[in-house]
C-alpha cells in the first residue's frame, strides 16, 4: 500500500488516480523536498532528520499548482 512520507500525513490513494510523486533522484531538489516536509522524526529518543528510501513517496497535497509542468498539445 502507498503511504504518504510526510510526518503526519495520512493520505491513501484514490481509485483512477495518480496523487503521490517518488522523491527526485536530482540531489538539489531532492533535498528541497525534502525540508519542505516534516522531515525531522524522533527515534529511539532522538531527533534525526528523514532520509527516503528508494521506495518514498510524497502526495499530492504537499505540492501547489505550480509545481506542476502542464505539457502543451
Amino acid at each position: 500500500m502507498v503511504q504518504c512520507s510526510a510526518f503526519g500525513c495520512n493520505a491513501s490513494p484514490e481509485k483512477g488516480k495518480n496523487g503521490f510523486f517518488r522523491f527526485p533522484k536530482d540531489e538539489s531538489i531532492r533535498r528541497k523536498w525534502i525540508l519542505a516536509v516534516n522531515s525531522r522524526r524522533i527515534i529511539d529518543g532522538k531527533v534525526v532528520d528523514f532520509t527516503p528510501s528508494k521506495h518514498a513517496k510524497l502526495c499530492i497535497k504537499h505540492f501547489e499548482d505550480k509545481c506542476f509542468v502542464i505539457p502543451r498539445v
